[in-house]
């Protein structure tokens, strides 16, 4: 369990790189609704 939540969590981290790179509309909207 503990595995699959640091897997998320990498994954979770990757995706904010991915959104702070790509400053597009809809993504910038997600990352504000992210903590």
């Amino acid at each position: 369990m503990v595995c699959i939540f640091i897997y998320m969590l990498k994954i979770y981290l990757y995706i904010c790189q991915f959104i702070k790179k790509n400053n597009s509309p809809p993504l910038r909207r997600f990352a504000l609704l992210s903590p």
